[in-house]
């Protein structure tokens, strides 16, 4: 089903008769071939391009980077790689079991093992470690969009951003408790570029032992970002999911699963609306059309504050089109 037909067939729009612009394809994961150039430890470029991101340094070296590793991190990922694994495959040491990254082609893959970051959220030397207090770890395929032009999705009433992508979690270990925690999440950040202020628009996707709850609101301080969740689910008022798209998953699973959904104007406008209702005191656009389109990643984390937590995922073929009726 190609992005016309797939808009269409969310909207409920019949296709006789209704003509629509080529979709603009903001995003098409790339084939990547090493792990040099193409995995940072806390740097970006808003450039357009995909960047693996870990978000906490390395303790076991000095700059906190990672180090090339042999060991078969396709066992914890599902991403099978049988050759060039130095080139391919990078890690916090190179151990078997220990936190890393991956890519192989048009799909990139992570294990995140708490172990590497438990002393009490602490480097050797005693300092806090980076991120989220010290107790998250993450690993994520990120995309910062030029701020030249900038794209503003959702300009038009009908306006749609249409995002699909294959995903497998064969690893999800945790408490299921607070601070023990393990989530595979993708992520639309947008911004206000008049007051600053930014949605991380999450689509939740996976999240090891829990339901689905009421779309809800909340702020992140470390992004410093207010995060609008909803599920990747039928019954949600800020996102509708693709036909022949898999649902929220709750429990690990390995072999690719296609997930798709779209976020329209209205959508927006319905997040924006319960935004304004229950913070008015922050000062924010309420009119999508306002809004720019700032990154994408994949939330891809887990949470050890409290309990060990480890997790394996892999990612392939994501996309987003923007798709103008």
């Amino acid at each position: 089903m190609n992005v016309v037909h797939l808009l269409a067939a969310l909207l409920l729009v019949p296709l006789v008769g209704w003509s629509a612009a080529e979709p603009t394809l903001l995003y098409k994961q790339p084939a990547l071939d090493l792990i040099a150039g193409n995995f940072f430890v806390q740097a970006r470029k808003p450039d357009g391009m995909l960047r693996l991101i870990c978000w906490q340094k390395n303790p076991e070296t000095k700059d906190g980077s990672f180090v090339p590793v042999d060991w078969n991190v396709g066992e914890k990922t599902g991403l099978e790689l049988t050759e060039r694994l130095l080139e391919r495959q990078a890690g916090m040491t190179n151990y078997p079991g220990s936190t890393a990254v991956q890519v192989r082609g048009t799909a990139v893959g992570a294990y995140l093992n708490s172990d590497d970051l438990s002393r009490g959220g602490r480097d050797a030397a005693g300092h806090p470690l980076p991120g989220s207090d010290g107790y998250k770890l993450m690993v994520t395929p990120e995309v910062l969009f030029p701020l030249k032009p900038a794209h503003k999705p959702f300009i038009g009433p009908k306006d749609c951003l249409v995002v699909s992508f294959d995903l497998q979690v064969p690893v999800a270990q945790d408490e299921q408790k607070a601070g023990s925690h393990t989530y595979v999440n993708p992520c639309l950040v947008f911004v206000d570029p008049t007051t600053k202020v930014k949605f991380s628009y999450i689509v939740v996707t996976f999240s090891k032992g829990y339901r689905i709850v009421k779309e809800s609101i909340a702020y992140d301080g470390p992004s410093h970002s207010w995060m609008l969740h909803t599920y990747m689910s039928t019954n949600q008022q800020w996102v509708a999911l693709a036909p022949g798209s898999e649902m929220f998953q709750s429990r690990p699973w390995k072999g690719w699963k296609h997930f798709s959904f779209s976020v329209t104007q209205a959508h927006v406008q319905a997040a924006l609306n319960a935004f304004r209702e229950r913070q008015p005191e922050v000062t924010c656009s309420i009119n999508p059309a306002d809004y720019v389109l700032q990154s994408f990643h994949l939330n891809a984390e887990l949470k050890y504050q409290t309990a060990h937590a480890e997790m394996g995922w892999s990612l392939r073929d994501a996309e987003i089109a923007w798709v103008r009726p």
